[in-house]
């Protein structure tokens, strides 16, 4: 199934990785599924990051190296 990934489920599974929301996040990019984002909401979630959480901002680099690669931009 191709799952579209937005802004929000992608700032709450960064920040709290042992949330509900990072669990659905995980069980929609990986197979059988297929997560997609475009480039507009990775720009988002670093403005909102840095607006809200500017201390997370290294978690949140963290976490998108790790999952870029299981999306598709």
């Amino acid at each position: 199934m191709k799952v579209f990934i937005d802004t929000n489920v992608l700032f709450s599974a960064s920040l709290y990785p042992s949330s509900i929301v990072a669990a659905a996040y995980f069980k929609a990019v990986f197979p059988p599924n297929r997560g997609y984002i475009s480039d507009y909401v990775i720009e988002e979630l670093n403005r909102a990051c840095k607006r809200k959480f500017p201390e997370k901002m290294g978690a949140l680099a963290e976490f998108l190296s790790e999952s870029l690669p299981e999306l598709v931009v």
